[in-house]
């Protein structure tokens, strides 16, 4: 009789777990997204200060390092994503450094370069659409909107480091190696996906090295 009144309880909860599972979301959690070891070290104030905010909203987080470029990323995200139960994360965070703001007229000193990229460098900027460009003009998939234009910037990921602005779908435009790979699997998944990322070259490799080489960088808050 008690094993009949056991199993009986346990039906009932299973068959109420059931019907109202989808009506009681998991708890928050965040996922950040940074490309390298080198950029999660150097943005290591942002991170802790973006943490602590979540600590106080009762939001758990992870860090994922995703390698550089598409493939690395696209491949470490998904496996991560599939060990996990479904809508584990709330929201991807994708923060890091992106090259923008090319300037190739040849009769600008080299001073004023260095003026402007130290001025890049103490702006976080967001991400309102990010473009495809790692495949033939005429297999790109359409960009992914996150938001309007006026809130933020528009972002190109490409296969490789882009040192000529005529690389650039427009020249006004920064430039990645992974967001639109995380932003397009975060949309498969039904994840909410954001981009931040702080200027840290202008086609000149060596200044992302500099960037990555320091933790003395404006730190990013969310509203």
């Amino acid at each position: 009789m008690i094993e009949i009144l056991i199993s009986a309880v346990l039906l009932v909860i299973l068959i109420l777990w059931l019907a109202y599972k989808d009506k009681f979301p998991p708890p928050k959690r965040i996922l950040f997204c940074v490309a390298t070891d080198e950029e999660k070290i150097s943005l290591v104030k942002t991170i802790n200060r973006i943490q602590q905010e979540l600590v106080k909203r009762n939001i758990g987080f992870d860090v994922l390092v995703t390698g550089t470029g598409v493939m690395s990323s696209t491949v470490r995200l998904l496996k991560h994503l599939s060990s996990l139960p479904n809508r584990y994360y709330s929201h991807i965070l994708n923060i890091g450094f992106a090259g923008g703001h090319f300037d190739q007229r040849a009769d600008q000193r080299a001073d004023q370069r260095a003026d402007q990229r130290a001025d890049q460098r103490a702006k976080w900027v967001k991400v309102a659409k990010i473009y495809d460009m790692t495949t033939p003009t005429d297999f790109r998939s359409p960009p992914v909107i996150l938001g309007s234009d006026r809130d933020g910037v528009n972002l190109e990921t490409h296969v490789k480091f882009v040192k000529d602005v005529n690389e650039l779908r427009n020249e006004r435009n920064i430039v990645d190696m992974e967001a639109y790979a995380l932003a397009i699997i975060a949309e498969a998944y039904g994840i909410g996906f954001e981009s931040y990322k702080l200027v840290s070259d202008s086609g000149d490799s060596s200044d992302y090295d500099d960037a990555t080489k320091t933790t003395d960088h404006p730190i990013l808050v969310l509203t």
